[in-house]
C-alpha cells in the first residue's frame, strides 16, 4: 500500500509544475488529498498518531482522519465530474446549473463529514483501539462505515458518468478517461459490496480487513494515478475539457 500511496503523491507533485494551467488544478488537488488521506492508513502514521491523541480525542483518530480526507477528495472529484458533465450543455445552462450542483454536492458531503465525526466518537471506535474500524461491529461504527461508503459510491457514479460522456464525445485523452471509468466502476462495486456486507455479514468483513481494504483501495488509486498522468505535462490545448478540468 505504501508504494501505491507514494505513487499518487509523486504524480500529484509533478502535476504542480503545471499549476498555472487552471484546467489541471482540481485533479491535482484531488490527487494530493487522496495521497495525504491514505498516509493515515499506513502503519507508521497509525501507530504514532493514535496513542498520542487517544487521551484527548479517543482511539482510532487516524482512521477518522483517513475517512474525512477521502470525503474531501470525493468533494473535489465530484466537482470535477460536475464540470465535465456541464460541458456537454450550452453556456447559459452551465452558468445556471454548475453552482447549484456544486452547492448540493457540498451540502451532501458536508453532512456526511459531520455524520462521520459523530458516529466515530459515539461508538466503540472512541474507546477500543483497532487497526481498522471494520473490525468493530457495534451499530454505531457500522453506521460510520456505511456513511463513509455512500459518498464514495456517489462520487464514483458521478465520475463514471463524466468519463463515459467524455469517451462518447471523443474528447482528447482516451487513456485517462478509460482509467477514470475503470476506477469509478470498480469503486461503485466496492461501495455496494461494503454496504451489503455491513448489513448482512459484518463479522466476515471484520475477519478479512486487510485483504478487503487493499483489494478495494489499491486498484482504484492505481487507476487514478494513470488518469492523473495526463495532466503531468503542459498541454498546448486549453480549450478541450479533460479529466484535469478545473473549477
Amino acid at each position: 500500500m505504501f508504494a501505491v500511496v507514494f505513487s499518487i503523491l509523486a504524480v500529484a507533485v509533478v502535476r504542480l509544475w503545471n499549476w498555472k494551467a487552471k484546467r489541471t488544478r482540481l485533479m491535482t488537488l484531488a490527487m494530493l488529498t487522496v495521497g495525504a488521506a491514505y498516509i493515515f492508513a499506513l502503519p507508521p502514521a497509525d501507530s504514532w498518531l493514535d496513542p498520542r491523541l487517544a487521551g484527548l480525542l479517543g482511539e482510532n483518530i487516524s482512521d477518522l482522519l483517513l475517512s474525512l480526507g477521502v470525503i474531501a477528495a470525493c468533494w473535489l472529484y465530484g466537482r470535477l465530474a460536475l464540470r465535465a458533465l456541464d460541458s456537454t450543455g450550452d453556456a447559459d445552462r452551465r452558468e445556471c446549473r454548475h453552482p447549484r450542483g456544486t452547492l448540493a454536492w457540498s451540502i451532501t458531503l458536508g453532512a456526511a463529514a459531520v455524520g462521520l465525526v459523530l458516529t466515530s466518537r459515539l461508538g466503540e471506535s472512541r474507546t477500543r483501539a483497532v487497526d481498522h474500524e471494520f473490525a468493530l461491529i457495534d451499530a454505531t461504527t457500522r453506521a460510520y462505515n456505511a456513511i463513509a461508503a455512500v459518498p464514495f459510491g456517489l462520487t464514483c457514479a458521478l465520475l463514471a458518468a463524466a468519463a463515459i460522456t467524455a469517451l462518447l464525445d471523443q474528447r482528447p485523452g482516451r487513456l485517462p478517461f478509460l482509467a477514470l471509468a475503470a476506477a469509478t466502476v470498480y469503486g461503485c462495486a466496492a461501495a455496494i459490496v461494503t454496504l451489503v456486507l455491513l448489513l448482512v455479514d459484518p463479522e466476515m468483513l471484520a475477519d478479512h480487513i486487510a485483504a478487503f481494504t487493499a483489494g478495494t483501495s489499491g486498484p482504484i488509486i492505481v487507476c487514478l494515478v494513470i488518469a492523473g498522468l495526463w495532466g503531468a505535462r503542459p498541454s498546448r490545448s486549453t480549450r478541450q475539457l479533460s479529466p484535469s478540468s478545473s473549477s
